[in-house]
């Protein structure tokens, strides 16, 4: 289990970003991932912080250099040396031209029954609407949130091997107003929209769970840049 600090450099003139480029973030982690022999792991990317940005409709403009992420890993197969070596002098297109310029390991906070969050990428929970298919988005406070929540992170705790556990005192508090986000994606031939939400919080659970939030991230589409979060 890992976080990595990824420092990336432009190297291009270019300055325009699509505000949605968290899943070409993610192609381009899951593509390097991929050339790791036997890599079956959890994940979850932070959105970029970018230097010197500004939104401007639905892109964003960075008129200047630097730029990071965070990568966390729930994985025992993978040791630092490999993952250091995986994203080593690396390119990101998005669709601007970045290098990876610095790679830090991320000491592990001390794992507790109770840990504040912060979201370091918009967290999106949903299910599937029985009587017509159709996805159905809940946010903290809704009615199924907190069963999806850590029903989610309980089943990951058992296909990692994990025990046997009672979560049913597992607790979600909400530590500051819920700041709900859209973003527009394509499925097939048909556009889309998908909702998600940024929030400060506070978990009560078994350490086990608590590393699986920390490394392998909350909500759904974890792969494709959300649901990432740091601790307070």
């Amino acid at each position: 289990m890992f976080r990595i600090k990824i420092s990336l450099d432009k190297t291009i003139k270019e300055n325009h970003i699509p505000i949605n480029y968290g899943p070409i973030l993610a192609q381009h982690v899951v593509k390097i991932l991929n050339e790791k022999d036997q890599f079956y792991g959890l994940y979850s990317i932070s959105s970029i912080d970018f230097d010197q940005v500004k939104q401007i409709g639905k892109e964003l403009l960075h008129d200047g250099k630097a730029a990071d992420f965070i990568l966390s890993i729930y994985d025992f197969n993978i040791v630092e040396h490999d993952l250091i070596s995986l994203f080593k002098d690396r390119q990101f297109f998005l669709p601007n031209e970045y290098k990876v310029v610095y790679l830090k390991i991320i000491d592990p906070p001390e794992f507790k029954r109770m840990m504040n969050y912060e979201t370091l990428s918009p967290i999106s929970v949903s299910y599937l609407k029985e009587e017509d298919g159709s996805t159905a988005y809940l946010y903290p406070g809704d009615i199924l949130f907190k069963d999806l929540f850590f029903d989610r992170l309980y089943n990951l705790h058992l296909l990692s091997g994990g025990e046997r556990m009672d979560i049913s005192t597992c607790r979600y508090f909400q530590d500051s107003p819920v700041i709900k986000k859209k973003f527009g994606f394509k499925k097939g031939n048909k556009q889309k929209q998908l909702s998600a939400f940024l929030q400060d919080f506070t978990i009560v659970a078994p350490t086990e769970i608590q590393k699986i939030i920390y490394y392998a991230g909350v909500g759904k589409l974890t792969e494709e840049g959300f649901g990432c979060v740091g601790v307070l």
